[in-house]
């Protein structure tokens, strides 16, 4: 997988003292298969800093990761969606990895700046001062302040995403930001033999990793972000800019005329066609979108993904948020209404006396769920909150 190691000096092991801040800083995850939480850890390191740091810069000067580490309980979390329960991709799946190897991840990021240095400015996931909010500001600002007459946004879909990353790109892409030798090791050693196993009742199902960033992983998401990197860096048509939030993808296009949308998206789209067959990714047109979201036509554009038509919508849902021809979020508005109300049905019926559960219980419960279906995304959509529509339609809940 990796024939030749980059050159360059080494990088040098965690101080003690840096490694302490690090373990003091443990969110208390679930454990992996051997049970062991945050809190065993930090009680271990009190017990005997010098023999935990020795074993972690062992580690980094030696480039490994020990097996005992990669192994990973896999377990299926329900997506909510409408798929049947038999379809597996109605399931995300999870894998619970030891706390020991995860703050190894940890120190192996600290060792090597370079793998989220320079991450464009369009990746909003997993990034610092990014979410979900400034990727969708970001699509509104170019709406409302192009100077072009439309503006047309592609939704596109990566087939798989996390759970295809191609390792070998990835090495390649994180030897090209000049990663460290040893820490370029280590990146080898974290992709091999890496096992997942599903447990039912007592029975066990064991299958080997060779592909994809672990979703529960600490190096997962930055692995993504450096593969996505230089998508969002391509030569697109002037007026054409990319942007994502992890494997959201979107493509905006600027333009003057129905044509000139058409023409600037066919070179944009096979441009992605061409990034996603050397990165061993694939767009499904068929789960994909285009939405007008500035301007108006009377037919819309045709966006084609090789010899396939994106579907044209005039609404959909964006990282949480359903998005309107208008931007002025009154099926949003609608869809609120909708969830919160059976939020505070299920609310209801666990507050029934014969739960004798007390009113500081039940604000919490109103404050950890209720409260934040209402306000997510809010900076968003606040100011189309005088939109009679709009205001009329978020009072009902």
């Amino acid at each position: 997988m990796a024939a030749f190691t980059p050159s360059g000096p080494a990088a040098v092991p965690p101080t003690i003292g840096c490694l302490e801040g690090i373990v003091r800083a443990l969110p208390n995850t679930a454990p992996g298969l051997d049970g062991i939480g945050a809190k065993i850890v930090k009680n271990v390191w009190r017990a005997a800093p010098r023999e935990f740091h020795w074993v972690y810069a062992k580690c980094v000067e030696e480039g490994v990761i020990p097996e005992v580490w990669k192994k990973g309980r896999l377990i299926v979390i329900p997506k909510g969606n409408d798929r049947p329960l038999t379809d597996p991709k109605a399931y995300r799946p999870i894998t619970l990895l030891p706390i020991f190897g995860k703050l190894l991840e940890r120190v192996l990021l600290r060792c090597a700046p370079s793998l989220v240095r320079g991450i464009s400015e369009y990746q909003h996931g997993f990034s610092p001062g990014r979410s979900t909010v400034t990727a969708l500001q970001d699509v509104l600002t170019t709406a409302r302040e192009s100077q072009r007459k439309y503006v047309q946004a592609v939704f596109l879909d990566i087939s798989g995403a996390f759970d295809n990353a191609w390792w070998p790109m990835i090495l390649l892409k994180a030897k090209q930001g000049g990663i460290p030798p040893n820490i370029y090791r280590m990146l080898v050693d974290y992709f091999i033999n890496r096992r997942v196993g599903i447990f039912v009742g007592d029975c066990a199902e064991w299958k080997r990793s060779t592909m994809g960033c672990p979703q529960g992983s600490v190096l997962g998401p930055t692995l993504w972000n450096l593969l996505l990197d230089d998508l969002l860096r391509l030569p697109f048509p002037l007026g054409t800019k990319m942007l994502a939030y992890a494997d959201d993808v979107t493509l905006l296009i600027e333009a003057n005329s129905r044509a000139e949308i058409e023409r600037a998206a066919k070179s944009a789209l096979e441009l992605v066609s061409s990034w996603g067959e050397r990165n061993r990714l694939s767009f499904s047109s068929a789960k994909s979108c285009t939405m007008t979201i500035k301007g108006k036509f009377q037919r819309p554009p045709v966006i084609r993904m090789g010899t396939e038509s994106v579907k044209s919508v005039t609404s959909t849902k964006v990282l949480g948020v359903t998005l309107d021809t208008t931007l002025f979020f009154i099926q949003h508005a609608k869809d609120m209404v909708e969830r919160p109300g059976r939020c505070f049905g299920k609310m209801s019926q666990v507050s029934a006396s014969s739960w004798d559960i007390r009113y500081p219980a039940l604000r919490v419960l109103y404050k950890g769920t209720y409260v934040p279906i209402v306000t997510y995304a809010a900076a968003v959509w606040v100011d189309r909150v005088g939109n009679y529509t709009v205001r009329t339609t978020l009072l009902r809940s």
